[in-house]
């Protein structure tokens, strides 16, 4: 059975709770939870500058595993992008840029396969299916129906917490030739501590089926290491546009329906130095909206950015000094809106 991506995932009451708030509200505790205590936990040591531990899985419930990883990014960011009213995008914001979408998570998780959208409900909390590569043939691919959402602690510049976890959707049946997992949970806690940023990743996740224990043992290990593997992407790469909207400056999403998020992906016979970004939304406002991406003009986009729209009653203005694309909606306009931001052909 192949899973649609919608063309609109966005809900009609958009933006909602949705039907999963409880199961993401339930997953963020746990998550908490475990970031309170190391205590159960053993000590692995460090791995590719990856701090990492491990609570031993109940034979029981077998196979699953949970892994907590402390690591800093000891690096400096200097100019970093900054709102409309000229504060500066917090390091944690930079970094969820970059871990968030599935173009750029193949860049540093090897296990992923594909991974997209089934429903949004607003622009930080959503449903998506995705695919996590088999071992050789001893192991089918899995895959996740899931929510993930974005907690905030604080205001600009603040703890950010990333949190998915599994949900029963009852239109999503098992597929042929794969294995579904259960995600209890998995979170992301980044931490700005000074100009560094503390991330913490917690997983705990059933692989379900029939696992040789050496194999589980593997994938128990690669996967923290993928955290580390995103820092690397970070530090090279940087991170994707980012969309923000300033009150203080009158900018809104009022009327705005964000629908899609894409980069590109280096897997689907792009050349792995492509560099485009993509947004598609919805509006049907009466009044004028303003808004703008952050992009990052120092590892990213070193040499500009070419941005194009489609769609009418939408205008774009890039400011190469800021490192933003400024988006202008006219009031009483309606429809889908597409906005493309890539590396400048010189």
């Amino acid at each position: 059975m192949l899973i649609p991506e919608p063309e609109y995932p966005a809900v009609a009451d958009y933006p909602a709770e949705g039907p999963y708030s409880a199961d993401a509200d339930k997953a963020y505790k746990a998550f908490r939870d475990e970031l309170a205590s190391v205590e159960g936990w053993e000590d692995q040591g460090e791995r590719e500058g990856v701090q990492l531990w491990r609570k031993p899985h109940d034979p029981e419930v077998r196979p699953w595993f949970r892994l907590v990883l402390l690591l800093n990014l000891p690096f400096e960011l200097t100019n970093l992008p900054r709102t409309p009213s000229n504060a500066p995008l917090s390091f944690s914001t930079l970094f969820l840029a970059t871990i968030q979408l599935p173009g750029l998570r193949k860049r540093w998780d090897s296990r992923m396969q594909m991974g997209h959208m089934l429903a949004r409900y607003s622009r930080t909390f959503y449903e998506f299916y995705s695919e996590l590569k088999g071992v050789s043939w001893l192991v089918y691919p899995r895959f996740l129906v899931a929510v993930t959402k974005t907690y905030r602690e604080g205001g600009v510049g603040s703890e950010i917490n990333l949190i998915q976890t599994s949900v029963e959707d009852p239109s999503i049946g098992e597929q042929a030739g794969k294995t579904r997992a259960t995600l209890y949970f998995g979170g992301w806690q980044l931490k700005p501590q000074g100009d560094d940023l503390a991330v913490t990743y917690v997983v705990r996740i059933a692989l379900n089926g029939s696992i040789p224990m050496a194999l589980v043992n593997q994938i128990a290990v690669e996967t923290p290491l993928c955290t580390g593997h995103a820092r690397d992407v970070f530090n090279s790469v940087g991170h994707a546009p980012y969309v923000i909207v300033d009150a203080a400056r009158g900018h809104s999403e009022s009327g705005i329906i964000f629908q899609h998020e894409f980069f590109s992906d280096p897997t689907a016979g792009t050349s792995a130095d492509e560099r485009k970004y993509s947004c598609a939304f919805t509006t049907s406002n009466t009044t004028p909206v303003e808004f703008e991406f952050a992009y990052d003009q120092k590892r990213m986009f070193p040499g500009g950015v070419d941005a194009s729209v489609v769609g009418e009653g939408v205008s774009l203005e890039v400011d190469e000094k800021e490192a933003k694309v400024l988006v202008k909606v006219e009031g009483g306009r309606e429809g889908l809106v597409k906005i493309t931001i890539q590396k400048k052909v010189q």
